[in-house]
């Protein structure tokens, strides 16, 4: 079964990403594999040309706005990995690097923090739902695996977790 789910993964890496490429790149993703989601690992990475770009800001925004057309184009959800600034430590909707047109655009805005790690290479993160338009905002703990690269539910329900960051404990691994 994972043989048939990594068959379904396809990852291109260029050292730079025009975001107009994107559009390209999406419909070829779209014809050739099917695909139901598009990741882009990170949008600060992009590149953008155009008259209107000047700022590393206007490149963000410019970044954003295409993305949310080709998603909208296509029907295809385009998840956009994003830094955070670090400002004063709290990570938010608002620390998103470069521009308030990623928190404008997004649907979701989902923020992860590693929380701590275990001996047997297990990272704890705290996903937390800042903005989720159609859908509840919640923080969710979930398990890293970090030989193996995978991600599940710790088991831990949201409510839990906030109940637990209210009484400041450390979640169980």
């Amino acid at each position: 079964q994972n043989k048939e789910v990594l068959s379904l993964i396809h990852v291109m890496d260029p050292s730079t990403f025009d975001v107009d490429a994107v559009a390209s790149v999406l419909n070829d993703a779209i014809v050739q594999y099917n695909v139901g989601a598009f990741f882009l690992d990170y949008i600060q990475k992009c590149t953008a040309k155009g008259p209107l770009v000047k700022t590393t800001t206007d490149r963000v925004q410019y970044v954003s706005e295409r993305l949310t057309a080709d998603a909208k184009r296509t029907g295809i959800p385009i998840i956009g990995l994003s830094q955070f600034s670090r400002a004063d430590g709290k990570k938010g909707m608002s620390n998103l690097k470069n521009s308030s047109q990623l928190e404008h655009d997004a649907h979701s805005i989902f923020v992860l923090r590693q929380l701590g790690e275990d001996n047997d290479g297990i990272r704890m993160l705290e996903c937390e739902a800042v903005k989720n338009r159609k859908g509840i905002k919640g923080t969710e703990l979930l398990k890293f695996h970090l030989p193996c690269q995978r991600i599940e539910h710790s088991g831990v329900h949201w409510k839990d977790v906030k109940q637990m960051k209210k009484a400041e404990t450390v979640a169980p691994f």
